[in-house]
């Protein structure tokens, strides 16, 4: 069985403040108009030890005492962290940016300290920044704390993680919910609310909600009732329609806290003591692709990312190759959990001494991670550890991006939505200049909000809605947006059409992507073999091939056929990715299950 990313598809303690009016009221009808356009600078020192080389598996600083802390941020040389229910806000900073000893706390909201949190919708488990306001040159600092629609009783949340929208966060397990659904845009009027509609009786799950371009996707908690994915074109119709039902997988599939990886849901089930990956790059058919064993998971877990990486409960994981690479030793006694003793790495010397829940945050910043734990009395609270042992100097990239290269039929209204799987440093992202949305054949950026949760979506909305049959263009700056070591992203340029045509470079087409044997015994080579073209007809192309098996990625090259001989008996999603020469961010993948199995 095989699935293809497809090119083109039609289509809080102050967190209860309500927003402050900071932005001019707009009407959504009108033309895109232009941003204002202000001269920035284009380096940033990173405010942190960042070019130390260190010992995987460390711990360099340890602070307990602190109870349950759900989230944890970086901005501009600061740190803050928040705990359960938006309450004990913190902020902290390293006093010596070369020394990790120097980790200190600065402000305690506990102690009466205004701690200034600089991102929306931190509440109790995550948080959006909204870069900088081209206008005046500062950072946003009101909160984005939108009404929750009177028919969601208790459990049901705001998540307004993707300025200006909100959408519903359901916690069934915490108790009974209407199942109500609801998208709701902030733009400074009474109420923007597009559409509310009863989520659960169209789709029978709830949970947390994203929007990733004309997608709507929502996915369980951990009562297990399933993910959905639906198309928003209706919602922005006249009069709003809910939005269409594309597909749906059921049945023992959820998570505490789901996230977005690339084009894939990612789950953490402490039920199996697992991460699922749930593949969307055809909206049409979800597939749980892997299910990757994890040390530590509690009730409660939650998941961030670096480029290819995962990190939650005390893990690091490899999301390309599905292995676990490395366990920290967060109880500080030399003891592997059960089936991890090949990546445990016992607390080397020199670290700090003592045991540290991982549970809930882990911040990944260069080559550091910053943890923070349940409220598990002598283990709560916050730690430094060390992930790899070279600095960090590898430049952020757009890992997905919906809408897909050449994409028609696009919503006028719909956000467009870039995953960049990295902490950044969001004073970078500036609207008009290192993000920039125009019509194809102009150079006048259109005045959009932007901003980027701790979930690595890059929300990018026209504060008017997108002329009907126009082609648009997205540029990232190369070397425009950093991360928090100061990296910068790798550009990125991508066209999508409000209408049937498009004058895009289409992503190559893969027409088969084919294993020699499957199912085949241990110890037998296997070959894969891909047929692929370029839309255009002119580009060169090159593979890069992965075996499934935890095996690295071959390099890119022109060879279209890899042979590779599987050890051990299992099933193994093989991947062939296919990518322009010329054009690196044209990339198209597919692939095929194979089957290693001892004969009978």
């Amino acid at each position: 069985m095989s699935t293809r990313s497809v090119a083109s598809r039609p289509s809080t303690s102050r967190a209860a403040k309500l927003l402050l009016a900071a932005l001019a009221a707009l009407p959504f009808a009108a033309a895109p108009s232009a941003v204002a356009q202000t001269t920035w600078p284009t380096t940033f020192t990173a405010q942190f030890p960042h070019n130390q080389t260190l010992v995987p598996g460390r711990l360099y600083y340890r602070s307990i005492g602190l109870d349950r802390v759900t989230a944890i941020t970086y901005f501009d040389g600061d740190f803050y962290s928040v705990n359960v229910a938006g309450a004990a806000e913190r902020k902290w900073r390293f006093n010596d940016i070369t020394s990790l000893s120097t980790f200190t706390k600065i402000l305690d909201e506990t102690n009466g300290n205004d701690v200034d949190f600089p991102g929306d919708a931190v509440g109790s488990h995550a948080y959006t920044h909204r870069g900088i306001d081209p206008a005046t040159g500062a950072r946003y600092t009101t909160r984005f704390s939108p009404p929750i629609p009177t028919a969601a009783n208790s459990q049901g949340t705001n998540d307004g993680l993707q300025y200006p929208w909100n959408i519903p966060h359901i916690w069934l397990q915490y108790g009974a919910d209407t199942g109500l659904g609801w998208i709701y845009r902030d733009s400074n009027t009474i109420d923007q609310t597009l559409i509310q509609w009863d989520l659960r009786s169209q789709t029978g799950i709830t949970g947390k909600s994203f929007l990733l371009g004309n997608y709507y996707v929502v996915a369980s908690d951990a009562t297990n009732t399933g993910v959905a994915i639906l198309d928003m074109a209706p919602v922005f119709q006249s009069p709003a329609q809910k939005p269409n039902l594309l597909d749906k997988l059921t049945g023992a599939t959820g998570g505490y806290l789901a996230a977005i990886w690339e084009h894939y849901i990612i789950l953490m089930r402490q039920d199996t003591s697992s991460m699922d990956m749930i593949d969307f790059s055809d909206p049409t058919d979800l597939r749980t692709v892997a299910s990757i064993p994890v040390a530590h998971v509690n009730s409660f877990p939650y998941i961030q990312f670096q480029d290819n990486y995962a990190f939650t409960c005390g893990t690091k994981i490899n999301l390309e190759t599905r292995q676990v690479e490395l366990v920290f030793d967060i109880e500080d006694n030399d003891t592997a959990p059960t089936g991890f003793s090949d990546v445990f790495i016992p607390r080397p010397t020199g670290s700090v001494a003592g045991a540290l829940d991982t549970t809930q945050h882990m911040l990944p910043l260069g080559n550091l991670v910053l943890s923070s734990g349940y409220k598990t009395t002598g283990k709560d609270g916050i730690g430094i550890w060390a992930h790899q042992a070279a600095p960090d100097t590898k430049r952020p990239y757009v890992g997905y991006h919906l809408p897909r290269p050449g994409q028609t039929n696009f919503p006028l209204g719909a956000p467009i939505v870039g995953m960049i799987h990295e902490t950044l440093e969001t004073r970078s992202i500036i609207n008009g200049q290192t993000v920039t949305l125009r019509r194809v054949g102009t150079t006048t950026p259109i005045d959009c909000w932007t901003s980027f949760s701790d979930q690595d979506l890059l929300t990018i909305t026209p504060k008017v809605n997108l002329l009907a049959n126009t082609e648009y263009e997205v540029v990232l700056a190369d070397n425009g947006i950093k991360d928090a070591v100061g990296n910068g992203l790798v550009g990125h340029t991508f066209r999508f059409s409000t209408g049937a045509t498009t004058t895009a470079n289409l992503p190559p087409t893969i027409a088969s992507f084919n294993a020699s044997a499957s199912p085949t015994a241990p110890g037998t080579a296997v070959t894969f073999t891909v047929s692929a073209s370029d839309p255009e007809g002119s580009a060169t192309l090159q593979y890069r091939f992965s075996a499934g098996d935890g095996t690295p990625l071959t390099t890119w090259g022109s060879a279209t056929s890899y042979t590779h001989t599987y050890a051990d008996a299992g099933h193994y999603e093989a991947k062939i990715q296919v990518r322009e020469s010329a054009a690196t961010a044209n990339l198209s993948s597919e692939t095929s299950v194979i089957t290693v199995a001892t004969a009978p």
